[in-house]
């Protein structure tokens, strides 16, 4: 088994059969799936985590999905699969692949816990995480598509990634956002 780990913990792990490495450390062409992979996993690894994270995944579960996409994204540029806009295609098969582990019961239980600030003053962090707390349930009432496409905005994509992830128009995606951000603006301001 053959495993790139990135600092934050994250890692792809698949067999080296899998990967065909060589030993031989010569220079890759850009075309090369090895390296393109490489690279998008560690642009995008973090990304791709805290997305699969916002739609209910286990925290264990949301690093496996992620290690997936990646894997899957190998084999389908080794297989001469289309190389337009990757980033898009890694969210839209995270995104699927999320789907089907909340069918199989991959959800988390709570929402993961932001992690106080010890240096900070303990009535500011209350308030914060006052805020955090009144965000996050604002956002758990939105409806689900409203839910995926602001955190799918959040982490980056623009409105034709998202509608291309999703599978839906951008003018859903422009509306879905809109209206998604107004809820959430009316329960800041309360």
């Amino acid at each position: 088994m053959r495993r790139i780990s990135a600092a934050d913990g994250l890692s792809l792990e698949a067999p080296e059969s899998v990967l065909e490495l060589d030993s031989v450390k010569e220079p890759r062409e850009a075309s090369d799936p090895k390296q393109i992979t490489a690279a998008l996993f560690e642009q995008q690894r973090k990304a791709v985590y805290r997305y699969l994270v916002s739609l209910g995944l286990r925290p264990q579960v949301a690093g496996e999905v992620t290690q997936d996409c990646f894997l899957r994204l190998y084999r389908h540029l080794r297989s001469n699969g289309n190389s337009e806009n990757l980033r898009g295609w890694v969210f839209r098969v995270a995104h699927n692949l999320a789907m089907n582990e909340l069918k199989r019961g991959g959800a988390a239980v709570d929402a993961p816990e932001m992690e106080a600030d010890p240096g900070g003053d303990p009535e500011q962090a209350l308030l914060r995480k006052e805020r955090m707390v009144r965000m996050q349930t604002a956002i758990r009432a939105l409806p689900r598509r409203q839910q995926e496409c602001l955190h799918l905005r959040a982490e980056g994509l623009r409105y034709r990634e998202i509608a291309q992830v999703l599978g839906i128009g951008i003018s859903s995606v422009a509306e879905s956002v809109q209206r998604a951000l107004a809820v959430l603006a009316r329960t800041c301001h309360e």
